[in-house]
């Protein structure tokens, strides 16, 4: 063996290494989908709060395809976006309800039919994003 050529380290090495890095930057062991504490500060309380809302609303399974504005101000939180039927707008106002730290909910969700997807136009984005769109 040559002198120059290093022998790699054994693999718990790595994962202790790595695990001592995580440690010191910060991280606190929770997984992506946790949510952190509120913070004491109002000014982030209302960020914090609308992040909760966000996604309380993207992972409802019939709520999340929909694109619906979420602010939020001295812990009350305003919905504005717009949903295909009135049985999904009062879910959306529930949802941000029953969210912790929402004192009130105003539902500015308007109801209107959805235009249908067409694949053709996603077609088309794909193939400029490809550089082979000819007029």
């Amino acid at each position: 063996m040559k002198p120059w050529v290093t022998r790699r380290a054994p693999a718990g090495l790595v994962v202790a290494a790595v695990w001592v890095a995580a440690s010191l930057a910060g991280c606190d062991g929770r997984l992506p989908g946790e949510s952190l504490p509120p913070p004491d500060d109002p000014h982030y309380a209302d960020a914090w709060i609308a992040g909760q809302v966000r996604a309380r609303l993207e992972a409802d399974p019939q709520l999340g395809r929909y694109l619906i504005h979420v602010q939020s101000d001295n812990a009350v939180v305003c919905l504005q976006g717009t949903v295909p039927e009135a049985a999904l707008r009062a879910q959306a106002e529930e949802l941000a309800a029953r969210t912790p730290h929402v004192h009130a909910v105003h539902n500015n969700i308007a109801i209107a039919p959805m235009p249908p997807r067409r694949a053709a136009s996603t077609l088309g984005w794909a193939r400029i994003a490809r550089g082979r769109w000819r007029a």
